[in-house]
Protein backbone atom coordinates (compact mmCIF):
# COMPACT_ATOMS: atom_id res chain seq x y z
CA UNK A 1 0.00 0.00 0.00
CA UNK A 2 1.13 3.34 -0.91
CA UNK A 3 0.42 6.75 1.18
CA UNK A 4 1.13 10.20 0.75
CA UNK A 5 0.52 13.38 2.90
CA UNK A 6 -2.71 14.58 2.03
CA UNK A 7 -5.88 16.98 3.92
CA UNK A 8 -9.03 17.87 3.46
CA UNK A 9 -10.19 20.73 5.55
CA UNK A 10 -13.62 21.04 6.12
CA UNK A 11 -14.07 23.93 7.51
CA UNK A 12 -12.86 25.92 4.46
CA UNK A 13 -13.67 22.93 1.95
CA UNK A 14 -9.71 23.27 0.41
CA UNK A 15 -7.53 20.27 0.34
CA UNK A 16 -3.88 20.16 0.23
CA UNK A 17 -1.37 17.80 -0.76
CA UNK A 18 2.76 17.35 0.32
CA UNK A 19 3.62 18.03 3.70
CA UNK A 20 5.77 21.62 3.22
CA UNK A 21 2.25 22.71 1.49
CA UNK A 22 0.07 21.51 4.24
CA UNK A 23 1.83 23.02 7.45
CA UNK A 24 2.52 26.44 5.30
CA UNK A 25 -1.95 26.17 4.75
CA UNK A 26 -2.43 25.32 8.11
CA UNK A 27 -0.21 28.35 9.65
CA UNK A 28 -1.33 30.73 6.91
CA UNK A 29 -4.83 29.55 7.58
CA UNK A 30 -5.04 29.19 11.47
CA UNK A 31 -3.09 31.71 12.37
CA UNK A 32 -4.32 31.95 16.25
CA UNK A 33 -3.01 28.31 16.75
CA UNK A 34 0.37 27.17 17.36
CA UNK A 35 2.52 27.35 14.43
CA UNK A 36 3.15 24.11 12.43
CA UNK A 37 6.63 25.47 11.05
CA UNK A 38 9.40 27.74 12.74
CA UNK A 39 10.79 30.82 11.52
CA UNK A 40 13.47 30.24 8.41
CA UNK A 41 11.87 27.00 7.84
CA UNK A 42 12.41 28.41 3.91
CA UNK A 43 16.05 27.72 3.79
CA UNK A 44 15.94 24.46 5.22
CA UNK A 45 12.90 23.50 2.53
CA UNK A 46 15.20 25.24 0.13
CA UNK A 47 18.47 23.05 1.59
CA UNK A 48 16.28 19.58 1.04
CA UNK A 49 15.18 20.81 -2.42
CA UNK A 50 18.32 21.21 -3.99
CA UNK A 51 19.45 24.33 -3.77
CA UNK A 52 22.37 25.29 -2.83
CA UNK A 53 23.47 22.40 -5.80
CA UNK A 54 25.99 20.45 -4.09
CA UNK A 55 27.15 17.48 -6.48
CA UNK A 56 29.58 16.16 -4.06
CA UNK A 57 26.40 14.90 -1.91
CA UNK A 58 25.60 12.21 -4.53
CA UNK A 59 28.64 10.64 -3.45
CA UNK A 60 26.44 9.75 -0.29
CA UNK A 61 24.43 7.47 -2.16
CA UNK A 62 27.20 5.02 -2.88
CA UNK A 63 27.23 4.31 0.85
CA UNK A 64 24.21 4.50 1.63
CA UNK A 65 22.12 2.31 -1.00
CA UNK A 66 23.30 -0.73 0.91
CA UNK A 67 21.59 0.50 4.25
CA UNK A 68 18.14 0.42 1.86
CA UNK A 69 17.78 -2.88 0.89
CA UNK A 70 17.03 -4.76 4.70
CA UNK A 71 13.80 -2.51 4.47
CA UNK A 72 12.72 -3.80 1.16
CA UNK A 73 11.41 -6.94 0.01
CA UNK A 74 13.07 -9.38 -2.71
CA UNK A 75 11.34 -8.62 -5.24
CA UNK A 76 11.51 -4.76 -4.46
CA UNK A 77 15.55 -5.70 -3.15
CA UNK A 78 16.08 -6.62 -7.17
CA UNK A 79 14.55 -3.96 -8.80
CA UNK A 80 16.59 -1.23 -7.06
CA UNK A 81 19.55 -3.28 -7.44
CA UNK A 82 19.05 -3.52 -11.45
CA UNK A 83 18.06 0.55 -10.76
CA UNK A 84 21.57 1.49 -9.26
CA UNK A 85 23.41 -0.65 -11.57
CA UNK A 86 21.79 0.57 -14.24
CA UNK A 87 22.25 4.97 -13.15
CA UNK A 88 26.72 3.73 -12.25
CA UNK A 89 26.96 1.12 -15.53
CA UNK A 90 28.44 -0.96 -12.66
CA UNK A 91 27.50 -4.60 -11.36
CA UNK A 92 25.82 -3.84 -7.67
CA UNK A 93 28.69 -5.54 -5.79
CA UNK A 94 31.11 -3.12 -7.49
CA UNK A 95 29.09 0.27 -7.28
CA UNK A 96 30.24 1.09 -3.96
CA UNK A 97 33.83 2.83 -3.90
CA UNK A 98 37.23 1.30 -2.15
CA UNK A 99 40.38 2.06 -1.53
CA UNK A 100 41.67 5.57 -2.45
CA UNK A 101 38.56 6.13 -4.61
CA UNK A 102 36.57 5.67 -1.41
CA UNK A 103 38.94 8.14 0.87
CA UNK A 104 38.55 10.57 -2.53
CA UNK A 105 34.50 9.78 -2.34
CA UNK A 106 34.24 10.74 1.35
CA UNK A 107 36.58 13.85 0.77
CA UNK A 108 33.96 15.29 -1.89
CA UNK A 109 31.33 14.63 0.70
CA UNK A 110 32.69 16.58 3.58
CA UNK A 111 33.28 19.23 1.23
CA UNK A 112 29.40 18.90 0.62
CA UNK A 113 28.45 19.03 4.08
CA UNK A 114 30.57 22.08 4.14
CA UNK A 115 28.94 23.82 1.27
CA UNK A 116 25.51 23.09 2.69
CA UNK A 117 27.07 24.56 6.36
CA UNK A 118 28.20 27.71 4.81
CA UNK A 119 24.81 28.12 2.92
CA UNK A 120 22.66 27.51 6.68
CA UNK A 121 24.90 29.98 8.43
CA UNK A 122 24.49 32.71 5.82
CA UNK A 123 20.76 31.94 5.67
CA UNK A 124 19.02 30.33 7.96
CA UNK A 125 17.21 31.63 11.25
CA UNK A 126 17.36 29.99 13.79
CA UNK A 127 21.30 30.17 12.94
CA UNK A 128 22.38 26.49 12.01
CA UNK A 129 24.37 26.30 15.36
CA UNK A 130 21.02 26.13 17.05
Amino acid sequence: MYTLPAMWDPQTKVGVSDSYRIAQYLDKTYPDTPNVLFDGIEVYDQVINGAPNVPELRSLLLFLMHCVLPFMNPVSQEGYKRKMEAMFGKKWEDISPTGEAKVEAWKGIKKGFDTLDAFLRENARPSAED
